[in-house]
């Protein structure tokens, strides 16, 4: 996204650059655990480091079942719109909904990272889809995402919508308050809207503590720090929706969901 449409305030990470191809890139080694083919030798080095310490692909499967549930529980509700925030590479559900029987879906896919975006302008260039559009934005910049072209033409903020944001809050340090703006998306969305979140939290047992430490001194090492939270920090960001029970576990991630209420009727 180009720096002179975000607000002033907003806090700015390095974009990746779409011509490196010394160091992994994280969305494309996430791409390599799923068994998807947008992904290189040096991203599956790294993924295969991360590996040796943690379930990677074990890990990211749980991840995918997740956002499946969450859009088919949300269509079965009436959703029909997506908003998928750190959309990552075209590998997972969010990206397949029309082959997923969930017909007359719309979605806006927001990535910051160029190599992501440029992956998906791609696939949709070769599978066309007026319902469907990519956007290149920080979604730490609400206004910046919600005020875009692309969502003012694909979705209908007045109408429910699913505002997915799988395994990416916990790239945003503390500073930048992703509670904060997860809450700015919350407020933005009619009633009948929900919210969806995967996260890396700390594991209960001490040998997966370590396998995490380690694997986080990786993430850190290649420049993509992880930041663990605990589910009660998490659960808090959804606090006053309705929860939606997901039937997922993972001692490394943490799976969250839940419905915004429609406001009571004055008595």
């Amino acid at each position: 996204m180009p720096t002179d449409t975000s607000s002033p305030a907003t806090p700015r990470w390095p974009t990746p650059s779409p011509l490196d191809d010394v160091n992994p890139n994280i969305a494309r080694t996430y791409d390599w655990a799923a068994g998807g083919d947008f992904n290189t030798a040096i991203d599956r080095e790294f993924g295969e480091q991360v590996s040796l310490v943690l379930p990677v692909d074990l890990v990211v499967r749980r991840n995918l079942t997740f956002i499946a549930e969450t859009l088919h529980h949300a269509f079965d509700n009436g959703v029909r719109q997506i908003l998928d925030l750190g959309c990552g590479m075209p590998t997972g559900p969010a990206c397949h909904h029309r082959t997923a029987g969930l017909p007359g879906l719309s979605a806006v896919f927001v990535d910051y990272d160029p190599v992501v975006t440029n992956a998906c302008i791609a696939t949709l260039e070769e599978h066309p889809d007026p319902s469907s559009a990519v956007l290149h934005a920080d979604l730490r910049d609400p206004d910046a995402v919600l005020y875009s072209p692309q969502v003012r033409a694909i979705l209908d903020l007045s109408q429910p919508v699913l505002v997915l944001a799988a395994a990416v809050l916990h790239h945003v340090p503390d500073e930048h308050s992703p509670g904060n703006v997860l809450a700015r998306y919350r407020d933005r969305v009619a009633p009948g809207s929900y919210l969806a979140l995967s996260h890396v939290t700390d594991p209960g047992e001490p040998g997966d503590r370590l396998r995490l430490s380690a694997a986080r001194r990786l993430f850190r090492d290649a420049g993509h720090p992880l930041h663990p939270r605990i589910a009660l920090v998490l659960n808090g960001w959804l606090a006053g929706l309705d929860p939606v029970p997901v039937g997922q576990h993972d001692p490394f991630l943490h799976f969250a969901a839940a419905r915004i209420p429609a406001p009571q009727a004055a008595r």
